[in-house]
């Protein structure tokens, strides 16, 4: 999934972003994908990175790309994002988002997410709360411009202990349901901004041909 967050009309960046709803066909039910067998904590991943994480809490990674002004200049700066799966919050499966690079931000960051019940066409909801980053001392909070996330990437390798053997293999990742609904499946994202402003956008992901 990729998001891309534009400015405002006259603004040179969007405000910075604090929390992201984003709403899924019914179907695809990542509890139920083979992804994220044992968790890790978010005191790990910010004393250690994600290096220190089980190899099997690991659901997939995702890029992103902060955007700050500097002497009336916008600059861009580009981070990577590892996903990890988190003790359940109140019932719910619960994921981090490790967002690291050595970057001008110098920087790096856990959002904390949950999914959770969503209302019909959808099938749930993928919470990200988005902490507040300082680009510089004295400067403006970063703005987000682009989220790109993948649950359950081709190059993904568990690691299973079989009769005194350690088998390697390969997550079912999140398919699609068989069934495809008309106008093909549905998705939606709600940003929320510093300041409280809003903004939403849907999709959807025309059924497969035949």
């Amino acid at each position: 999934m990729r998001i891309e967050i534009a400015p405002g009309a006259g603004a040179l960046l969007p405000p910075p972003l604090t929390e992201a709803d984003l709403r899924y066909p019914t179907g695809l039910d990542v509890q139920l994908s083979g992804l994220g067998i044992e968790t890790c904590s978010t005191s790990t991943l910010e004393l250690s990175g994600p290096e220190s994480c089980p190899v099997d809490s690991f659901m997939g990674d995702g890029s992103a790309i902060a955007e700050f002004p500097l002497d009336h200049r916008v600059f861009h700066e580009a981070a990577r994002i590892a996903i990890v799966r988190t003790p359940e919050q109140a019932g719910h499966l619960a994921m981090l988002f490790y967002v690291y690079d050595e970057t001008a931000v110098s920087a790096q960051i856990v959002l904390k997410s949950r999914l959770l019940p969503a209302a019909t066409p959808f099938g749930g909801l993928l919470a990200i709360e988005v902490p507040l980053v300082q680009s510089l001392p004295e400067a403006p909070d970063v703005s987000v411009g682009e989220i790109k996330l993948v649950l359950g990437p081709k190059d993904l390798t568990y690691y299973e202990r079989v009769h005194g053997k350690v088998i390697r293999y390969k997550p079912g990742g999140v398919g699609l349901s068989k069934h495809c609904p008309r106008g093909g499946f549905p998705f939606s994202v709600e940003l929320r901004f510093l300041g409280g402003s809003r903004a939403s956008a849907r999709t959807a992901v025309p059924c497969p041909k035949g």
